[in-house]
């Protein structure tokens, strides 16, 4: 399950994520749609740990990140900052 957890984003000075919350079971399937610049690509870059979110998390089972470079292998990653 992938959940991430009052998620804070910014690019530069513009907010994509306030406090954003989902929890994504093994097998579902989403669509994640917007305008660009909204976010898409940087969600993504936070979920691979390509970009660190300025707080909350973002939690992935070890099975998932096996899968990625450089990849934990416990059974829980979990990329937590700080509020600021």
């Amino acid at each position: 399950m992938l959940r991430i957890t009052n998620l804070v984003l910014a690019r530069g000075a513009k907010r994509l994520f306030d406090a954003a919350n989902l929890t994504l079971h093994a097998g579902h399937k989403v669509g994640l749609v917007g305008a660009n610049g909204s976010g898409k690509s940087s969600l993504f870059a936070a979920i691979l740990g390509h970009v660190l979110p300025e707080a909350g998390a973002i939690d992935l089972p070890s099975a998932w990140t096996e899968t990625m470079a450089g990849a934990a292998t416990s059974t829980q990653t979990t990329a937590e900052v700080a509020s600021t």
